[in-house]
C-alpha cells in the first residue's frame, strides 16, 4: 500500500513498484488507507509506504492503525 497525498508522487511510486512486479494499492490519505486496509482480509498487506505529514491523519497514526489490521 502506498499512502501519499501528492497525486504525482503517489502515481510515480505506484508506477515504479508495479514495474518491479508488485501489486500496488495506492490511496490519497490516511483515512482512505485505514478504510481500504479494513476491507482487505487480515494479513493481506505485506508492506506499506506512507507519507508522514498528511492532512486529517498523520502517517504515524495511519501506520499504527493499518499495522493493527495487518501485523
Amino acid at each position: 500500500m502506498v499512502v501519499e497525498d501528492d497525486p504525482a508522487l503517489r502515481r510515480l511510486i505506484a508506477k515504479i513498484l508495479t514495474a518491479q512486479g508488485y501489486d500496488v494499492l495506492a490511496v490519497a490519505n490516511g483515512v482512505k488507507a485505514v478504510g481500504r486496509a479494513a476491507a482487505l482480509g487480515r494479513g493481506t498487506l505485506a508492506l506499506m509506504l506512507c507519507d508522514l505529514r498528511m492532512p486529517a491523519m498523520p502517517g504515524v497514526e495511519v501506520a499504527a492503525q493499518v499495522t493493527a489490521l495487518h501485523p
